[in-house]
């Protein structure tokens, strides 16, 4: 069963009251929702209606879609890593990685190395988020250095989730905004268009309207739970006494030889370097009806489909 033929099964359940569902967490489709009726947004693809408004709405969807497809395996991972990283077995529990954690940072604060995780949300750009453990010394240990290294990893690309999915949960809903505008003005933006053209847009709006109602769903999902595991990893390393309120070098910071003869000679005001990387330009690509997608919209691959199996 497809993506929209799941999200559809489940709206319709709520407002019709049908028996779409089970109750076992997956999704099970209604016997209207045969194969053959299914729309192009219905099957996972990007969809041209040959107008450049919905074009440009129908781009937003299905990149989103290919986003909040991957968006669930980023908490999961980092749980797994984090157990790997303590040594504990890859079905190690939330509980457990966080015990763990608890117990190891105990154990070096008394040895005298205390600890803090201190988060940097990046605001507007979650890709520039990123979190730091503070500790009132290097640690001298190799292993110790390498989980609290892992802690870092794991934490920034949590927090980055968080960013990801409170920007993905905005995006959806201007989409929302907009599918209902384009619903109002389909016969007039059409007109002269045949029936079944107005049909086929129509039914992909419809199908649209599904898909972002349970995006909106994982999206809220995904956040919550990046966001609690966060809060737990920094909860569980935190033996912060008040002697690290002013940040020190992260931990895997690895110190710098040169530091000292620097400071001795200090270097001349330089330019600041040009930017090493730049994005690649995308390859151009086609629609349904094998025109060219809108200029200055992103260029999905008509081929490619998106997150057959999503499921909040």
């Amino acid at each position: 069963m497809s993506v929209i033929g799941r999200a559809r099964g489940v709206l319709l359940s709520a407002w019709a009251a049908a028996a779409c569902l089970s109750v076992s967490g997956g999704f099970s489709a209604c016997a209207v929702f045969e194969v053959h009726e299914q729309s192009t947004v219905a099957q996972g693809k990007y969809y041209e209606a040959g107008q450049p408004r919905y074009d440009d709405f129908f781009i937003g969807l299905f990149l989103l879609q290919v986003q909040m497809e991957q968006a669930p395996r980023v908490p999961e991972l980092e749980r797994l890593n984090l157990a790997h990283a303590l040594g504990l077995a890859p079905q190690a529990s939330t509980d457990q990685v966080e015990q763990r954690l608890h117990d190891e940072a105990l154990k070096l604060s008394r040895s005298g190395l205390r600890m803090r995780l201190d988060e940097s949300p990046g605001g507007e750009r979650p890709e520039v988020a990123s979190a730091a453990v503070r500790t009132s010394e290097r640690p001298k240990e190799n292993p110790v250095l390498a989980w609290i290294t892992q802690v870092e990893t794991s934490a920034t690309r949590l927090v980055r989730s968080v960013g990801e999915m409170k920007q993905a949960e905005v995006a959806l809903a201007s989409l929302e905004t907009t599918a209902s505008g384009l619903d109002a003005a389909v016969e007039k933006d059409f007109t002269g268009d045949p029936a079944s053209r107005v049909s086929e847009v129509r039914k992909n709006l419809a199908d649209a309207h599904a898909l972002i109602a349970l995006m909106k769903a994982r999206a809220s999902s995904v956040r919550t739970e990046s966001e609690g595991l966060v809060t737990r990893v920094a909860m569980a390393v935190n033996t912060d006494d008040g002697s690290l309120e002013t940040p020190a070098e992260p931990a895997s910071a690895a110190p710098d030889p040169s530091e000292s003869s620097a400071k001795k000679n200090p270097p001349k005001s330089r330019p600041a370097p040009a930017k090493a990387l730049q994005r690649a330009t995308p390859r151009a690509a086609v629609g349904n009806n094998g025109k060219a997608l809108p200029k200055g919209s992103p260029k999905p691959n008509k081929t490619q489909s998106a997150a057959r199996d999503f499921e909040p």
